[in-house]
């Protein structure tokens, strides 16, 4: 199972701020912060697992050498989010709330997933793109 585990707090999230959305047309920051503080959680509970060799393939899926250092992968992943919510927010393609849970989604995808996706350094771009397509449908 190992960093699959991080698909239930991604359902808790999408399931909290989807109500929240649909009820009050916000998404709360005491939301983001609590999925954060649980994807921090979990990936620092599974790196020190792997970092006391309790477990050996925590990290499968991922390359060999991508093993020891997929803490800094998952960082590099929310930064690239981060940035990438930001410039869509200042083009007034997203409101706020959805660029920062922009960025939640793509902390919490699984570093198995990583090397699935075509640009391994920032695989939450998927998201990205259906979200753009989701938008320009919706705008016209």
């Amino acid at each position: 199972m190992g960093h699959h585990i991080l698909l239930v707090p991604i359902l808790a999230v999408a399931v909290l701020t989807i109500m929240d959305d649909l009820r009050r047309g916000k998404i709360f920051n005491r939301r983001l912060l609590t999925g954060l503080a649980v994807g921090v959680l979990v990936y620092g509970t599974l790196w020190v697992i792997e970092a006391s060799g309790a477990v050996r393939a925590l990290a499968m899926g991922l390359p060999q050498g991508a093993r020891g250092y997929w803490p800094g992968i998952v960082a590099q992943n929310l930064v690239i989010a981060r940035g990438a919510g930001v410039v869509m927010w200042l083009l007034g393609i997203w409101a706020a709330g959805d660029a920062k849970l922009f960025a939640l989604y793509a902390f919490l995808v699984p570093p198995a997933c990583y090397t699935r996706s075509w640009l391994p350094a920032f695989p939450a771009l998927p998201m990205l793109i259906k979200r753009w397509q989701i938008h320009e449908v919706s705008a016209t």
